[in-house]
Parts: structure tokens; sequence; C-alpha cells
């Protein structure tokens, strides 16, 4: 039976952001461990601080939330070596990828078979408010060569704090997803200085859009 929860969205990080989002879930889930990878050469699987530590060259690494699965299923592999859950007990993580002047998206993604435990779910979409709350969307698809609009509506694609100022801070820095769809930064660099965004600060994500961000500001007092 396929997962009756599934959820995926593609993430734009650079080491920097894997760090601030590591923090965010240690800060809300004490008992939470990172996976290098799912396969090791013996049944112990090979654990790691935070995301930025994992070296699977596949860029790969899982959430696992100790609290919700205090064990997780470890069986032999054909060849030799040990091999752990992808899904359910467990959300996969894949890393941003950086080839020359292009940072490739990576992603998150969970599936979790019917039925879902009521704390199971707001587990996993608490996850997903961090992801979002601390990222934007609003990017613009652009020619790779000329920098020409093509599309100025946002992606699915979404971009952390420290992604956004890496691609603003020189022209010839682009985003791509898994595909041959380039983007950049919706806003100017100008609008993000101004705003230091800060990843985790309370009440606040990244904006969706200068006059929607500038009007609570502004009622704020700020």
């Amino acid at each position: 039976m396929p997962p009756k929860m599934n959820k995926q969205i593609h993430i734009l990080m650079n080491e920097q952001d894997e760090r601030e989002f590591t923090n965010l879930l240690i800060t809300t889930l004490p008992n939470i461990a990172f996976l290098d990878d799912n396969v090791w050469p013996t049944a112990e699987p090979i654990l790691r601080s935070s995301l930025s530590e994992c070296t699977s060259p596949y860029g790969t690494a899982y959430i696992w939330n100790r609290d919700l699965f205090p064990t997780i299923p470890i069986g032999p592999r054909p060849g030799g070596g040990f091999q752990g859950p992808a899904r359910h007990s467990v959300i996969q993580f894949i890393r941003s990828r950086l080839n020359g002047t292009v940072l490739r998206s990576g992603g998150v993604d969970l599936g979790f078979a019917d039925p879902v435990p009521a704390d199971v779910k707001k587990y996993f979409n608490s996850v997903w408010r961090i992801l979002k709350k601390n990222a934007t969307n609003e990017l613009i698809c652009v020619d790779p060569e000329t920098r020409a609009i093509i599309n100025p509506k946002g992606t699915d694609q979404w971009a952390w704090p420290g992604a956004i100022k890496w691609c603003l801070s020189d022209e010839s820095h682009l985003f791509r997803d898994n595909g041959n769809n380039y983007f950049r930064p919706a806003q100017g660099i100008e609008y993000f200085r101004v705003h230091e965004i800060k990843v985790g600060a309370k009440g606040r994500g990244m904006p969706r859009n200068p006059r929607s961000d500038q009007t609570s500001s502004s009622s704020a007092g700020r």
C-alpha cells in the first residue's frame, strides 16, 4: 500500500543554511538524530551531530526522531553491508549541490503508510513549517545566458537566506532545479540587506513580497 502521508519539498541551502536548519530541528526536537546516508558497513547506523557533518557521496542524510521511533529497521544488503529505512520512520534530506556558479536544488522527502498517528503527523508538519517559514519561493525563472526573465512567478523551489545572499552576491550565480530551469531571487540585493533576514528569528520568516513586509513593519512601529 502506498504511503498515505507523502510530502516533498525542493530546497536551496548552503552550508550556513544547513547548520541553521540543524539548530532549529534540535531546538524544537531535542532527541533528533542525523543518519549519514542509510547504507553502512555494519548494523550500527552512522550518526552525526548535524546535517552538515554528513558525508555521503550521494548527498543524502536522514532525520530520525528517536522519541517517536526508538528503533529503526536495519537489515543486511545483498553483496554486503547493511541498510536502514528511507522513509516511514525517517525523513530524507538531499543536499543542494554547488557546481561552479550554479547551486542545484536538493530536497526533503517523507512518506508514511496509513494510519498516520497524530503525534507523527504533528512532527512531520512541524518540520515542514521550519522549512517554509525560513525560506522563500519568490524566485524568477531566467535564461542562464542572458538573464532575461522567462517566468516572473514564484516556483516550487524554496531558498534559504544563506543561499539567497550567495546568489545575490554575484550576477553569475544561479539556482537550478533538477531539470533545466534556472532561477534568481525576485528581490534585489538592497531589499535583503535592509531587512537582514535572520533564520529562526522569533515570529519572522522570509518575506513573500516587499509590500506585505513593509506593511507589517510599519504597523509594528519600526
